[in-house]
């Protein structure tokens, strides 16, 4: 997990952003490891606290929240409409992937120390077949234990919902 002491942030206003944007989505933080409830000598802090001396956040998490921003909406969407469709877990699961590619979070290897799409936020815009068949090149279905549930059927649900979205739309 991110320890919110391994956090710098330049200013207090960045701050402010970045704990408001965590409040906002705490599933969003739960599936970027980013809720910590014990830090250091404080325990069960309900998301994080602050310390003084932060100088900086790392882009990579700027980029990934404003990501989420934008991808918030449709990920909404497509939980509501796989609710009655999935079991909860799988849901779970799918959320968590869809919301990691959209984000641009990435999804990790199994095996090899790789991100999938990492700093590429996936949209509903792009041809999800193709990226579905280039994930399988990625993460080979004998390097998953999952047995596709990393990326190959998030994806698939994603696709689904895309269909489902044109076909609402026409």
């Amino acid at each position: 997990m991110l320890c919110c002491c391994s956090w710098r942030v330049g200013s207090t206003t960045a701050l402010v952003a970045l704990l408001s944007l965590v409040a906002q989505n705490v599933a969003l933080c739960k599936a970027l490891d980013l809720v910590v409830p014990v830090c250091g000598e404080q325990q069960g802090l309900p998301l994080m606290h602050f310390h003084g001396g932060h100088t900086g956040v790392p882009e990579e998490r700027v980029a990934i929240a404003s990501a989420y921003e934008e991808a918030s909406g449709w990920l909404e969407e497509m939980h509501g409409y796989f609710a009655d469709k999935l079991s909860d877990a799988n849901l779970r699961n799918v959320m968590k992937q869809a919301t990691a590619l959209a984000t641009g979070a990435g999804v990790p290897h199994t095996i090899r120390a790789n991100y999938f799409r990492k700093g590429q936020p996936v949209t509903l815009d792009e041809d999800l077949v193709a990226l579905r068949i280039e994930a399988n090149r990625f993460l080979r279905p004998e390097d998953d234990p999952g047995h596709g549930w990393r990326l190959d059927h998030p994806i698939g649900k994603m696709a689904l919902f895309q269909m489902h979205l044109h076909e609402a739309r026409s």
